[in-house]
C-alpha cells in the first residue's frame, strides 16, 4: 500500500493516541474504561538510576482485599476539614465500586510490573452534592519496596468540570484538573515520606481490615455524637429562647462537650470488636451488640 493510501490510517492512529491521557501514552496500559477516559490503570517505566535507588520488589502479587484495605485506610490531613468542599476525610469512600472495578485491574498492573516499572492508576469518585455533580479525581503513583508499599499522589481530589467524558475536550479537562495539594496523615500501619509530603508508606505486614474496622466504627461515633450535639443545642434554644416584647435577643448553641460516658462508649465498641476479632462471638451477634450501645449515646 503506497503512503498515500496509508495516510488516513495513520492520521486516525495519531488522532487515537493523542485523545490518550498523557500517563496513558507514556506508560504501558493495563486498562481503562471505554466511557470514561479519567479511570485507567498503567504500567510508567522509570529512569533506570532511580530503579536502582529504589530497589522496587516487582513483580508482586498481592491479596485483592488486603489492597483494597491498605486503600480504604488512607485520611486525608485534618486541616481538610474547614474546607467547605470536602465532605469526608476518608480518600476511598465508595468501597464497592474499588474493589470491583479498580482493585483486580491495580492488582493485575503489580503482577505484571518489572522492577524499572511503576503502577500509575487514576479514579473518579462520584460525590454528588444534593442534584449538583461532584466527580472528584485521584492519580497515584505507586511501587512495591522493600520499606513497603508506597503510595505517592500526583493529583489528590482534583476537581472535574464540564463534560470530562466528551472524546475532543474530555483529555484537557482531565489533564488540567488541579488538585487540593493538601497531605495524607499518617494511621496505625502507615508512614510519611522523608523525601516527598504527598507520598505515604504502608506497611505490608500491617491488619488493615482490623484498622479500616476501627476507623468505621470511630466514625460512625462521631456522627452519632454530633448529631446528639445538635439536637441538644436545638433543646437549649427552645428552653432559653423566649424574649420580651420587642426586644430581640440573640441566644448561640450551647457546645456539646463528651463527658466521660463517650469514654465509656468508646471503650465498650473497642471491646466488642476484640471479642468479634478473636471469634468468641458472631458478626450478626456483633452488630446487635453495637447498635445496643450507641442507642444509649
Amino acid at each position: 500500500m503506497s503512503l498515500r493510501h496509508r495516510l488516513p490510517y495513520l492520521m486516525l492512529l495519531l488522532s487515537f493516541v493523542l485523545s490518550l491521557p498523557l500517563s496513558v501514552q507514556a506508560g504501558n496500559r493495563v486498562w481503562r474504561q471505554a466511557n470514561n477516559p479519567a479511570n485507567y490503570v498503567v504500567l510508567e517505566k522509570i529512569k533506570e538510576a532511580k530503579a536502582e535507588d529504589l530497589v522496587l520488589n516487582h513483580p508482586y502479587n498481592f491479596d485483592p482485599k488486603k489492597l483494597a484495605d491498605m486503600l480504604l485506610s488512607l485520611r486525608y490531613n485534618k486541616a481538610l476539614l474547614f474546607r467547605k468542599d470536602v465532605q469526608d476525610r476518608q480518600v476511598f469512600f465508595d468501597d464497592e465500586t474499588l474493589e470491583k472495578k479498580f482493585i483486580p485491574h491495580i492488582v493485575e498492573a503489580f503482577a505484571k510490573a518489572t522492577p524499572e516499572q511503576v503502577v500509575v492508576f487514576s479514579i473518579v469518585q462520584k460525590d454528588p452534592l444534593f442534584i449538583i455533580r461532584n466527580d472528584r479525581l485521584n492519580v497515584i503513583r505507586a511501587f512495591v519496596a522493600q520499606d513497603g508499599l508506597h503510595i505517592d499522589f500526583i493529583k489528590t481530589d482534583a476537581k472535574l468540570l464540564g463534560d470530562y467524558q466528551a472524546k475532543t475536550v474530555g483529555t484537557k479537562m482531565i489533564e488540567n484538573a488541579k488538585g487540593l495539594g493538601v497531605t495524607l496523615e499518617p494511621q496505625d500501619g502507615q508512614k510519611l515520606s522523608f523525601t516527598n509530603p504527598h507520598e505515604i508508606i504502608l506497611d505490608l505486614n500491617y491488619d488493615f481490615a482490623a484498622l479500616v474496622d476501627r476507623k468505621a466504627s470511630e466514625e460512625e461515633l462521631l456522627k452519632a455524637q454530633e448529631k446528639e450535639a445538635k439536637k441538644r443545642s436545638r433543646k437549649e434554644i427552645s428552653a432559653t429562647g423566649e424574649t420580651q416584647p420587642g426586644v430581640s435577643t440573640i441566644r448561640r448553641p450551647v457546645p456539646f462537650t463528651p463527658s466521660s460516658s463517650v469514654k465509656t462508649t468508646q471503650d465498650r465498641l473497642r471491646e466488642l470488636k476484640e471479642l468479634k476479632d478473636q471469634g468468641l462471638i458472631t458478626n450478626q451477634e456483633y452488630e446487635a451488640k453495637k447498635k445496643e450501645i450507641l442507642k444509649d449515646l
